[in-house]
């Protein structure tokens, strides 16, 4: 006894034309989709923290950000650091000129810094033109080891690391 189910009723060349006309529209669809998110956060921080640099006697620190939705060609990412020495905060600024896949900001020659102390750093995502807040993200750093470490001078100058000549070995 057989039992009809329907199904063979389906031939190979009607699932290929049934197929041939949704792969544009399943192919749309997924391309719309992957848009990107317009309605969640704008960035994520994707790591960051001190770095100590005994060689050249300098202490910095920074962070990255990865773009969770599209940033428009013209958007302005503001990263402001606070100054472990107190003076005003650390501004940076770098505009959007097209899509990557993480942005990096990183002070220079900082000072002050103490263990385990926070310090605070925001990004701001400014629109393109008004420079108006979009969104704006804060995270604490702090520091495991002291600043006060660091030699008074580098020990080395230039790009080859050339013993610095100001500290005479005795």
């Amino acid at each position: 006894m057989m039992v009809d189910s329907g199904c063979d009723r389906l031939s190979m060349g009607s699932m290929h034309t049934s197929s041939t006309r949704l792969g544009p529209l399943l192919l749309l669809a997924m391309l719309l989709t992957g848009c990107g998110n317009e309605t969640g956060p704008w960035l994520a921080f994707d790591g960051g923290g001190f770095v100590f640099n005994y060689r050249v006697a300098q202490a910095s620190y920074g962070f990255n950000v990865k773009p969770l939705r599209r940033l428009t060609e013209g958007t302005v990412l503001e990263a402001e650091f606070e100054d472990p020495a107190g003076g005003k905060p650390l501004v940076f600024r770098e505009e959007v000129k097209g899509p990557k896949l993480r942005y990096s900001f990183e002070t220079l020659g900082l000072s002050g810094v103490k263990a385990h102390t926070p310090y605070k750093a925001t990004i701001r995502v400014l629109a393109p033109g008004t420079l108006k807040v979009l969104a704006s993200y804060d995270k604490i750093f702090k520091s495991s080891v002291d600043g006060t470490w660091l030699p008074d001078k580098p020990l080395v100058v230039g790009p080859v690391y050339t013993p610095n000549p100001d500290l005479k070995a005795n």
